[in-house]
């Protein structure tokens, strides 16, 4: 026989002056390990975001860490439709191949975000993947160019694409991606 146990707890939200409610529920029957679930309410009407994280593997590190950076960030949901490393679609016949595969990524996504690295500049795939977000689709996606933290340089093709350019903070790029999403 199942035993629940629901218990309130009092949180003080971020940046708000009203606490925020959070219901911890534990399901166990006898003899289990009492493992928590959290629920923040509302958090079940919490929206999605689909997002394609334009990137280059040569600076993988900058792209793991916007990855790291949405997904330590509380009552934000996303997933992620970037092409990973061993993906097949690096191995793709032609160009025309591999633009089709990223195209078919882009595909469900709302938002595109794009390191604003300089090396962007240089990049042959971030001019083909800006190219698919303003002509590919029916309704262009807008974008959102990142400035990589403590860049100095950024790239301008990039920036003059964008619909936002935001600096490396979170917030900023959440806000970003929620006003054009």
């Amino acid at each position: 026989m199942a035993n629940a146990m629901v218990v309130q707890r009092r949180m003080r939200g971020r940046g708000q002056g009203w606490p925020l409610m959070r219901r911890d529920t534990r399901d166990f029957k006898k003899g289990q390990s009492r493992s928590r679930s959290t629920h923040y309410y509302g958090e079940q009407n919490m929206r999605t975001h689909n997002l394609f994280i334009s990137h280059s593997w040569s600076y993988s590190d900058t792209y793991k860490g916007l990855v790291s950076l949405l997904r330590k960030r509380a009552y934000f949901r996303f997933k992620n439709y970037s092409v990973p490393r061993n993906d097949p679609v690096h191995d793709a016949d032609s160009d025309y191949a591999l633009r089709q595969a990223i195209r078919n990524k882009m595909l469900p996504c709302g938002v595109v975000l794009v390191l604003a690295g300089v090396y962007s500049t240089y990049s042959k795939w971030i001019d083909i993947e800006i190219d698919l977000v303003q002509s590919g689709f029916q309704n262009p996606k807008p974008i959102v160019a990142v400035e990589p933290w403590g860049s100095q340089r950024t790239s301008r093709p990039v920036k003059d694409a964008a619909a936002r350019v935001v600096k490396w903070n979170t917030e900023s790029i959440v806000a970003a991606i929620r006003a054009l999403d």
